[in-house]
């Protein structure tokens, strides 16, 4: 499950609950134009993701620690996809744009 909330102007607030196969990040600017940024941390369990479309796995892709926050500045048409390495793992993500 996504949930969305708007944040002030300039960027969406997503919550990713079901992580037990690898999901695209929703939000991200698609075609041409301005890229954006995106801030993930994960909550209670680790996650793996990756930024160039390949599919994560639980021991492939950059691993995320319990409350750290990445930033990523991500160029019109990436894919940023996330998976748990543990059961009940969430993310929670915003997208600046």
């Amino acid at each position: 499950m996504i949930q969305n909330i708007e944040v002030g102007g300039t960027g969406k607030y997503y919550q990713m609950t079901s992580l037990a196969t690898a999901t695209d990040v929703p939000g991200l600017p698609v075609g041409s134009g301005p890229g954006c940024r995106v801030m993930i941390q994960a909550l209670a369990q680790n996650v793996r993701y990756t930024v160039d479309g390949t599919t994560p796995t639980t021991t492939v892709g950059m691993r995320l620690h319990p409350t750290e926050t990445h930033s990523i500045n991500v160029a019109p048409g990436t894919v940023i996809k996330v998976i748990e390495e543990t059961a009940s793992a969430e993310v929670n993500v915003i997208v600046f744009k």
